[in-house]
């Protein structure tokens, strides 16, 4: 029976071992169990929960708590260990601290003193505070990391913006060369077809007088039409006739006394800048789509347009009736010949209504230019305005020209691509304020803008 005990002793002894797991035993033997329970539920995360430890029976607690310090990561002498709500004293052992040790039936049973482990206050604090300073080193990481990332974002949008801007300045310089590119193919075009205008032999320009000389005028055009790389409609716009007693002809006016006589013969085909007469036959056939009709609105104008939109700008097909009169007489009247881009003819119901003798048999057909968009904006919504008149001085009246040649001089509206914008007006002699020979300045609602013209500048 002696020679057993030693042995149940020992093989208890290896089974508190294993359950200490690999905590080495504190002190000498003989060693008591001990079971480590953390004292709240805060401290599982800090203590093992429930570990059992092998302690000497005459070695002092402070050393099983180094171990626990050790083993668990705390400082030194941090831990406090009770027994029955009683602070263990580092110095005694667990006898002399009054733990009541399970005897041989006990241990036989498994009966193992419980030690509850908590954390001294100034530990407490110790921890409270490193926790607050991780909390606030992760919060000062997030927000440095939150900076870092705006900032990358940041930088990103600034990349992607830059090549954005680089990217639509690339576009604008691709666009502009290749205007400038097509403008002086259009240049170069242009010089070709009028060195083969003016080189024109006088026995294709020059026709005499037969029953079919409309036939042989057609004829001609066209063979000049196709030595310029022309259209017909092209070629009769630039081409003037010329009478044998030296009168200009406006034979693709449209308007009455446009036949030449057989006195006129021989003509000549002319091409470059010419002038007409102001209200003569160019300006007649002018006047007569300015005209009321029966519906009191302009002969020329769409009734159906008029009734969609208040505002109408109708673009006028080149070659047709009423472009042909609005860009004989433009062209007749300033001396050179442009290069027409667009007649847009202006319906706007209200300003006509207002517009004082619209019917008088008596209207002149003349020319307005304005120096900006806005103004220009303006007179077709609002008609012309002599509140804002600047010329003259306030209220003094709207002035328009007999000739596009004198508004051309230095009052047409030229926006940035160079084209410029010329209204051709429907002028009454109601309220005239000034006439002469160059202009006339009326009062308020005695003009009235019914086309207006976008033309670009060549060689003159």
């Amino acid at each position: 029976q002696a020679e057993k005990l030693p042995q149940a002793s020992a093989r208890r002894s290896n089974i508190f071992c294993a359950m200490a797991e690999h905590w080495e035993p504190v002190g000498e033997p003989p060693h008591v169990a001990l079971r480590l329970k953390p004292a709240n539920a805060s401290r599982k995360a800090i203590f093992p929960q429930d570990i059992v430890v092998l302690l000497g029976r005459t070695t002092p607690v402070l050393m099983l708590k180094d171990q626990v310090c050790l083993k668990t990561g705390l400082p030194a002498g941090s831990a406090i260990f009770m027994y029955e709500d009683e602070d263990l004293q580092d110095a005694k052992t667990l006898t002399q601290n009054h733990v009541v040790l399970p005897g041989p039936a006990a241990r036989r049973r498994g009966e193992i003193p419980e030690i509850f482990v908590d954390l001294k206050p100034k530990e407490v604090e110790r921890q409270r505070q490193a926790e607050e300073l991780s909390k606030a080193k992760i919060e000062e990481h997030r927000q440095q990391e939150e900076l870092r990332q705006r900032q990358e974002e940041k930088a990103e949008k600034a990349r992607v913006e830059e090549l954005r801007q680089w990217e639509l300045k690339r576009m604008r310089c691709e666009e502009e060369r290749q205007r400038e590119y097509a403008r002086k193919l259009v240049e170069e075009r242009e010089a070709l077809q009028a060195e083969v205008l003016a080189g024109l032999p006088m026995e294709l320009r020059r026709i005499h007088y037969t029953l079919d000389w409309g036939f042989t005028i057609e004829q001609r055009l066209r063979d000049i039409a196709g030595q310029a790389k022309l259209t017909l409609n092209a070629c009769a716009q630039k081409v003037s006739i010329v009478t044998a007693r030296g009168r200009i002809l406006e034979l693709f006016s449209g308007g009455n006394g446009a036949v030449p006589e057989v006195a006129d013969f021989p003509i000549v085909l002319v091409f470059g800048p010419v002038v007409v007469q102001v209200q003569g036959p160019t300006h007649m056939s002018l006047v007569s789509f300015a005209q009321s009709c029966l519906n009191a609105l302009p002969k020329c104008w769409d009734e159906l347009q008029t009734g969609r939109n208040p505002i109408g700008r109708i673009p006028l097909q080149s070659g047709g009736d009423e472009y042909v009169a609005v860009s004989s007489y433009f062209m007749g009247t300033l001396g050179w010949l442009p290069n027409i881009l667009s007649i847009e003819r202006l319906q706007n119901r209200e300003v006509y209504n207002k517009f004082k003798r619209k019917g008088e048999q008596g209207l002149t057909m003349m020319f307005h230019g304005c120096r900006s968009q806005a103004n220009e904006d303006s007179i077709i919504k609002n008609g012309f305005q002599v509140s804002k008149c600047v010329s003259g001085g306030s209220n003094y009246g709207t002035w328009c020209a007999y000739a596009s040649s004198y508004s051309d001089s230095g009052f047409v509206f030229q926006d940035s691509k160079g084209v410029k914008h010329i209204f051709v007006v429907a002028v009454s002699r109601e309220k005239i304020v000034m006439d002469n020979p160059t202009m006339r300045v009326v009062g308020q609602d005695c003009a009235c803008p019914l086309w207006l013209v976008k033309y670009r500048s060549t060689s003159r």
